[in-house]
């Protein structure tokens, strides 16, 4: 983990570039994604050096010290001058050292809309139909599970058909107007977008092999 964080420290020490943030922008890189030591003390002072520690510890996933360079720079030329940001989770523990997931959550009795209607997400398993925000019936791929101790964000939709929704403090919820918001971007009189109790659907084909 030290020895990351060094690496992440003198990342950017020589590069040509460096992109300068002011004001609320500047605060919020330095409180909640700039690499920080043991006394926190922060490491990172630019974005360049957050974009180079998350492709060096995404790619670090590879197995060979080729594919890991190769897949360094892709990942540091995509997230490059903001073309693409993950989530805040990604931003600030890939690469850190720190075992810590990447994904954002619910509790396990929160219900979500499936083939057979809303479920707690504790029950969902790998193969059973969810409906996508765009009400499309798709299979689960993929569930983690965690033990986090964590402030619960309760999102209380007006005029809408189901319950409260308890999501983690990045978690993104689709809205009205058709694009992702995190929850911190939440304002009284925002909509959430509404789900049918139901889909029509004429003919289903579904994958036999699931890549990861």
């Amino acid at each position: 983990m030290l020895e990351q964080q060094k690496q992440a420290s003198q990342v950017s020490a020589s590069t040509e570039k460096h992109t300068e943030l002011e004001g609320i922008r500047q605060k919020v890189f330095m409180d909640r994604y700039s690499l920080k030591d043991p006394s926190g003390q922060p490491l990172e002072f630019y974005p360049e050096q957050l974009w180079a520690r998350v492709a060096r510890g995404i790619a670090a996933v590879e197995t060979t010290e080729e594919k890991q360079a190769y897949w360094e720079k892709r990942f540091n030329e995509a997230l490059a001058d903001f073309q693409f940001v993950p989530g805040g989770r990604i931003l600030a523990g890939a690469g850190s050292g720190h075992q810590v997931t990447f994904y954002n959550c619910m509790p396990p009795e929160q219900e979500v809309l499936t083939a057979d209607g809303y479920r707690p997400i504790s029950e969902i398993k790998i193969g059973d139909l969810m409906v996508t925000h765009r009400n499309r019936l798709r299979p689960v791929l993929h569930k983690f599970e965690r033990e986090t101790e964590e402030t619960l964000y309760i999102i209380r939709p007006q005029k809408v058909s189901y319950d409260d929704l308890r999501v983690t403090g990045d978690h993104k919820v689709h809205i009205i107007r058709s694009e992702w918001v995190n929850k911190h971007r939440f304002r009284d009189g925002l909509h959430l977008q509404h789900e049918p109790d139901s889909v029509s659907y004429t003919h289903l084909t579904l994958p036999t092999i699931y890549s990861v």
